[in-house]
């Protein structure tokens, strides 16, 4: 028997508590304390039958149960676009930063350059919405996770 001493096993039923608009498994969720909210970023497709072209959307909850979703300023809800060019979006929201600019990190592989796909970059925003490249730092790689 595959188990520690003393543990005892019990089942339950699996309770659906909401429903994420995502299509894809890339998403980073944290409790983000400048706005009081938990915050899940996550990618999505354009089009279903094309597994290439993906963008990042930002949806916020009170209470991990109801999500709402956050608009840019055009009024769409697509935070990061690339031209659908988006690929493994991971973000963190670093509390320790001394840098307001830099308070939200983000990374991932993003856009299509010369016809080749992966180039790796961090970003920076101070609000989680509004993002500054650092392309002084990509990394060019091969296309992969």
């Amino acid at each position: 028997m595959d188990a520690r001493p003393g543990t005892r096993r019990r089942w339950f039923a699996p309770e659906l508590h909401c429903r994420v608009p995502s299509t894809l498994g890339y998403a980073s969720l944290f409790f983000d304390p400048r706005v009081g909210k938990y915050r899940l970023y996550y990618e999505t497709l354009l089009d279903m039958a094309n597994d290439d072209l993906r963008v990042l959307k930002l949806l916020e909850s009170d209470d991990l149960q109801t999500f709402t979703q956050v608009l840019a300023e055009d009024g769409s809800d697509v935070i990061v676009d690339y031209n659908g060019h988006v690929h493994g979006a991971a973000v963190l929201y670093d509390p320790r930063e001394s840098d307001p600019a830099r308070r939200y990190k983000r990374f991932g592989m993003y856009g299509i350059e010369d016809g080749k796909k992966g180039w790796m970059c961090p970003s920076f925003s101070p609000d989680g919405i509004h993002w500054t490249d650092r392309p002084d730092i990509v990394m060019q790689t091969p296309f992969s996770d």
